[in-house]
């Protein structure tokens, strides 16, 4: 699948720090980490964008419905390319991506070096900023590293957000789950008072030890929970259910996606296929590096932060933590499934590829 790298003047608009190889070869590579300055400009993401008329034969096209301000739409047009990144509404502000990184420094940096990969997407319509937050989190034996991300767009595909990720180091799995009680995201909507968003921001990354402090109870909750391969098989009929609602009716990929995953419960880097932790990172391990994104306008990294796989995810958190769920699915009479209908649709030593991945471990 394309990368979706912004490329400009044959150079890529990205940066990798740590001296690690850049995504997909592509970009810039610097020694350690970087300030917020210096990612932006060695990602070359400096350039401005502003709100142009749209016209038709002449004649400024007016917003459907406007009020009596007479809002018409506006073309976000880099200021360098003289490229439309999108077609937005009159009340829409443009928000530069030297505003974006001052905005998340002022919460994550502060000046300091701390930021690891910055760049763009679809030549300038999606931007992000990965900060590293110091610290190894053991949780269940295994070590996760934890990072705050910034990402932004102009085409209106993304609010100015801020969140906080965790990854699983041993198989590069990432954690941006819901809490009840531990918000890990703060959106910023792109209006004339997007700045006024700062405080809830703050307020959101001020929490971010609560945040980091409840992912390990609650995961190494899971680790403590018991699964057969049965249970396991049962759990997977529950996450993917057939669309009819006969379960003897499922589609063969249905059928597929939870065989995949049945599997990397037991052979996934790092499980033992024992637990409701060896399943929830059997379900990350597919998400993260084996599912199938579709749509040309889809890429691993929006899937991983709030497309499909991220879905896939938190559904797997939201069943797994749930004891009525959960009582109920182990009291199942599990009903194999006949042998030699279902096969595997991916090598499990597949190299992961998912492009949010290589963000937080430079990898090609």
């Amino acid at each position: 699948m394309a990368h979706k790298l912004s490329i400009q003047n044959g150079i890529a608009e990205v940066v990798c720090g740590s001296n690690q190889t850049p995504w997909h070869n592509l970009g810039t590579v610097v020694a350690g980490l970087m300030t917020a300055k210096e990612a932006l400009e060695k990602a070359r993401l400096a350039w401005e964008v502003a709100g142009m008329p749209v016209t038709v034969n002449g004649n400024v096209l007016p917003f459907p419905n406007a009020d009596k301000r007479g809002e018409t739409w506006q073309g976000i047009t880099r200021q360098d390319t003289g490229a439309c990144l999108g077609i937005m509404r009159g009340q829409y502000e443009c928000i530069q991506n030297a505003q974006a990184f001052q905005f998340f420094d002022n919460l994550i940096g502060q000046g300091e070096a701390v930021y690891d990969t910055a760049g763009a997407l679809r030549g300038g319509k999606q931007v992000w900023l990965l900060a590293k937050i110091d610290g190894i989190k053991k949780i269940n034996g295994d070590d996760h590293k934890t990072y705050g991300l910034m990402i932004t767009s102009h085409d209106g595909s993304y609010a100015l957000q801020v969140q906080y990720v965790v990854e699983r180091v041993v198989c590069a799995n990432t954690l941006s789950i819901a809490l009840s009680g531990a918000t890990n995201t703060c959106k910023v909507r792109h209006t004339r008072n997007w700045k006024n968003g700062e405080a809830e921001a703050a307020r959101v990354l001020n929490l971010g030890e609560h945040y980091f402090k409840q992912v390990q109870i609650s995961l190494e909750g899971m680790n403590e929970q018991m699964l057969n391969p049965d249970q396991m098989a049962e759990f997977t009929n529950l996450l993917l259910p057939a669309r009819n609602g006969d379960d003897d009716k499922a589609s063969t990929r249905t059928k597929n996606i939870r065989s995949e995953i049945a599997g990397l419960f037991e052979r996934g880097a790092g499980n033992l296929g024992k637990s409701r932790w060896d399943a929830f990172q059997a379900v990350s391990d597919y998400a993260d590096h084996n599912m199938t994104i579709r749509g040309e306008n889809s890429t691993r990294l929006e899937s991983s932060l709030q497309g499909a796989a991220a879905t896939m995810k938190q559904n797997a958190y939201d069943i797994l933590t749930n004891e009525d769920i959960m009582g109920n699915l182990m009291a199942r009479k599990f009903r194999p499934v006949p042998v030699g209908k279902i096969e595997p649709t991916a090598d499990f030593g597949i190299e992961p590829h998912n492009p949010f991945l290589a963000l937080l471990n430079n990898k090609n």
